[in-house]
């Protein structure tokens, strides 16, 4: 009897010591299991922000370096290409990092790990698609014939472009006169390199009756590649820095003072040793023959605190941005005292007025009129062939910025 009882204990605690080492099997496995979910979920956290990390790098290098995404393309001879690879990834043979041109002429940033595209984020350049032609934030007086070859957004409509002619803050008040004020198709490449399209007929204005914009409020004369922005503000965009970094913008240009009578040949002289040149005072370009000798290489203009003035046909390979905000209303007749532009202006207008065509300056890059107190008259007859890559790099530190909701809205 008691062999069989000893039996029986025996026999019950095999059992019981069987329970617990599977219980402390399963437990180990499900342990061991959840480590291994830890360490791959840790990996991937850091192939995730190392992947971030390189992407920011990159773009920190255009930005600081100032260096065209062009040459930063995978597979890329580029000398930037090489320094990229270096300086932002720690292992070159499973890590690559490079840009790739996208159907808008953006750029993507791509950080690629092991074959596979981990990360890839969009920027865009400053002064850049779907801005605008012509850019006021003050009145703008339109009499003559105007003849507007667009940027586009991007966007389209029923398969044909949505395009983009003027942005404004204020007013367009226009005189008709000759062929009207009208917008065509854009330039071939002109928004973008290998750009090739029309316009959708909603974004293509054709006025030949004298209107002012105020009175058309649902676009029946100014369609809508004739943006009304009462937000309008394109300093950071044309720059790349705030406007409370005026002075350090300035500073990377070539500063030069106006003048009343020859300043076309003072700008050219200027444009002779850089692609960036800054006007301080009143500048009338007269005939403005000195720009026409200028070769066809992207550069930056800027007029700031005075008044602009031409009275004859000028073709302006770059980007124009007229700066002028008084911190009061000025009158300015005293300024277009002295000019011969100023003679073709009309005496209702000289105290207002702070840019002036008689004749047609054509800033085939963009003409910014940062005039938010004072108003821009035309009094001409103009072809505006808008071409993107005549503004060239960005004005600041930088040249391109995230594309909206793709990295930061910052």
């Amino acid at each position: 009897m008691n062999l069989q009882r000893g039996a029986v204990t025996i026999i019950v605690t095999s059992v019981l010591l069987s329970a617990m080492l599977l219980l402390v099997m399963g437990s180990y496995r499900a342990t061991f299991h959840q480590i291994k979910v830890g360490q791959n979920e840790l990996k991937s956290r850091v192939n995730h922000w190392q992947a971030e990390g390189a992407i920011e790098c990159l773009f920190t290098y255009i930005q600081t370096m100032s260096e065209d995404p062009a040459n930063l393309t995978q597979g890329s001879s580029h000398a930037a290409f090489a320094a990229v690879q270096n300086i932002c990834l720690s292992d070159t043979s499973r890590q690559s990092l490079f840009t790739k041109l996208d159907a808008l002429s953006n750029y993507r940033l791509i950080y690629r790990f092991d074959g596979v595209d981990l990360i890839s984020k969009t920027i865009v350049q400053l002064v850049g698609t779907g801005s605008g032609v012509i850019q006021s934030r003050g009145p703008l007086i339109l009499n003559g014939s105007l003849e507007i070859w667009p940027d586009v957004t991007g966007k389209k409509i029923d398969g044909q472009d949505e395009c983009v002619a003027i942005r404004y803050a204020q007013e367009i008040d226009y005189t008709y006169s000759g062929s009207g004020l009208q917008t065509v198709n854009p330039l071939n490449d002109g928004p973008y390199a290998g750009y090739a399209g029309v316009c959708h007929q909603s974004t293509k204005t054709n006025l030949s009756v004298s209107k002012n914009s105020a009175s058309d409020p649902s676009k029946v004369h100014f369609k809508n590649d004739m943006i009304k922005d009462s937000s309008l503000d394109p300093f950071r965009s044309f720059f790349g820095s705030p406007r409370s970094q005026l002075n350090d913008v300035r500073a990377s240009y070539k500063v030069i003072a106006g003048s009343k009578s020859n300043c076309d040949q003072l700008i050219a002289n200027a444009f002779a040793s850089t692609d960036k040149v800054w006007v301080q005072g009143d500048c009338d370009l007269g005939s403005g023959h000195a720009l026409t000798l200028l070769p066809n290489t992207p550069r930056k203009l800027v007029v700031e605190n005075g008044v602009f003035g031409v009275y004859s046909a000028v073709v302006f390979y770059g980007a124009m941005y007229h700066l002028y905000q008084p911190s009061t209303p000025v009158d300015l007749t005293a300024n277009w005292s002295g000019t011969t532009s100023g003679i073709y202006l009309p005496a209702s207008h000289k105290s207002s007025v702070a840019h002036f065509q008689a004749g047609s300056f054509v800033s085939t890059g963009g003409l910014i009129l940062d005039l938010p107190n004072t108003s821009t008259y035309f009094f001409n007859s103009m072809v505006f062939k808008y071409d993107r890559s005549a503004s060239g790099s960005g004005g600041g530190s930088s040249s391109y910025v995230w594309l909206k909701g793709s990295w930061s809205d910052l």
